[in-house]
């Protein structure tokens, strides 16, 4: 997840296809869970402030996918357990 942005748009596609749909349904669920903590690692990255003062804006697909898993994966967490998001500071 660190090197998103640097993927071919080979490797894009590759990954898209399985974060999605029925491929991500099969993954197995310890898998499942890496590629969510991933994804939440991800959108510390991303999101936030940028160097103008106004909120970054997340344009491609597998990185739209990749803050769905994130969110969905804490919005299922326990309140007790979700834990403040690196750039919560900042916005």
């Amino acid at each position: 997840m660190n090197r998103c942005a640097e993927l071919s748009a080979a490797e894009k596609i590759a990954l898209s296809d399985a974060i999605q749909g029925k491929a991500w349904r099969r993954l197995n669920p310890e898998r499942r869970l890496e590629l969510q903590k991933a994804a939440v690692s991800y959108s510390e990255q991303v999101l936030g402030l940028g160097a103008n003062g106004d909120l970054k804006v997340v344009k491609n697909e597998v990185g739209k996918q990749l803050l769905k898993i994130a969110g969905d994966y804490l919005h299922n967490l326990p309140p007790g357990e979700v834990p403040a998001h690196a750039a919560a500071q900042d916005l």
